[in-house]
């Protein structure tokens, strides 16, 4: 042992979360299908090439009553494919902060997993209706991240039950 050791020296790791602390949030993995949809690989931590162009990145980030809604990366055509790859890299942990930067520039495409489409018991989920954020689809995905509740025509909120991005929607100014 070394001479420095001394059994009364453990360092004990803090219980508590500090406020300067971020959580890092980190991307799961799809298969994009011949149909332009997206099956959700149940292991994110396949060893794969990620260059290759069949493999997207894809992350839950609302539940509404009937689906869930998932940005997918590197699909939006509007943007230069190199370029998203740089910033998206499954091994890696992204802020809140830089995902919610990334989704209201419409850099991901949005896509649904509706309830009637998943098969649990097989491991089968697809992601279908895949839109970028600007697309008239998404259109109330776009009012509830950008206007207040009294906007007219925002009505998303009303079948949100999860919402990874919650506190950056803009709140009713009294």
């Amino acid at each position: 042992m070394s001479e420095f050791y001394n059994s009364n020296d453990f360092y004990e790791r803090p219980s508590k979360r500090f406020k300067y602390e971020c959580e890092l949030i980190q991307f799961d993995l799809g298969y994009l299908t011949k149909d332009g949809e997206i099956l959700i690989l149940e292991n994110k931590y396949v060893d794969i090439e990620y260059n290759d162009k069949m493999y997207k990145p894809i992350l839950h980030f609302q539940t509404i009553n009937y689906a869930k809604i998932y940005i997918i990366c590197n699909l939006n055509n509007n943007i230069d494919n190199d370029y998203i790859t740089d910033i998206i890299d499954i091994n890696k942990g992204y802020t809140l902060n830089e995902i919610f930067n990334y989704f209201i520039k419409g850099i991901f495409s949005i896509g649904l997993l509706q309830y009637f489409d998943e098969d649990t018991n097989k491991g089968i989920r697809i992601i279908k209706d895949i839109h970028d954020l600007y697309h008239e689809s998404n259109s109330e995905i776009k009012l509830h991240y950008t206007t207040n509740r009294q906007t007219k025509g925002n009505v998303a909120w009303r079948s949100i039950t999860w919402d990874l991005f919650l506190e950056f929607i803009p709140q009713i100014i009294n």
